[in-house]
């Protein structure tokens, strides 16, 4: 009886351990996206991770090839430019430029 409460806490204390391992690991590596900072974006498609820089997104533009970047997500709005309640020029002048 008392050997398996002797194993039960050392169990548990392994088991206490190893979470904190795992919880300090993962504080220590955490890199919040700073707003703002659109040197990188990442975003998912097809189960792949694409990697873009501002470099790439201020190749879109234009009227046939608009993309806005805001809060650090990447949006194609191409398709809504005449379709906009303002006027087209609202988005134009942010195509390829970082928008929030």
């Amino acid at each position: 009886m008392k050997i398996t409460k002797i194993l039960a806490g050392i169990a548990f204390l392994i088991f206490f351990i190893f979470l904190s391992i795992i919880f300090i690991t993962g504080v220590l590596l955490y890199k919040p996206n700073s707003p703002g900072s659109a040197t990188q974006n990442s975003s998912t498609y097809s189960g792949g991770s694409i990697i873009l820089n501002m470099t790439e997104i201020s190749k879109h533009n234009n009227v046939n090839d608009c993309w806005l970047l805001i809060n650090n997500k990447i949006y194609d709005v191409t398709s809504f430019i005449s379709s906009h309640p303002g006027n087209s020029q609202t988005i134009l002048v942010n195509c390829g430029k970082e928008s929030t």
